[in-house]
């Protein structure tokens, strides 16, 4: 990444923002952490961010948590349609996936020491075509 920034300034292209892809797994937002095999290279890439004052760009899609586990994901869940929270992480409450995952990121690089890059989500969806709950109607 750092290549890469330092070829984008020498060309005057300092305002686009350099991304990368990774993994980050949790349950409940507070116990957001980055796997392992990526956790290295991650504090390393917030750390560039930090100096960069960049956020950390996040692909959030929902439906990969509900169709990796469709019996404990619920579809309202899923869907930002609960009509009440459905996961309760100590004072906070989650009426969808989406919201708890943005925190869960916050949690993760919190408990990497790293408190001020910022979360902005680079991409979102939900397939239109597919097997069940996977259609143009959710």
């Amino acid at each position: 990444m750092q290549k890469l920034q330092n070829i984008l300034d020498a060309r005057r292209l300092a305002r686009i923002s350099v991304t990368t892809g990774m993994f980050q797994t949790s349950y409940q937002p507070s116990s957001g952490t980055f796997s392992a095999e990526a956790q290295g290279a991650l504090v390393e890439v917030l750390k560039f961010l930090s100096a960069q004052v960049s956020p950390l760009m996040v692909n959030v899609y929902p439906y990969f948590a509900y169709a990796a586990d469709p019996a404990n994901v619920q579809l309202d869940y899923a869907l930002f349609t609960a009509p009440r929270p459905v996961v309760q992480d100590g004072g906070l409450r989650y009426q969808n996936i989406f919201d708890a995952t943005i925190d869960g990121f916050y949690w993760a690089m919190e408990s990497e020491g790293v408190t001020d890059v910022g979360v902005v989500v680079s991409e979102t969806g939900w397939p239109s075509g597919g097997y069940g709950n996977f259609t143009t109607r959710n």
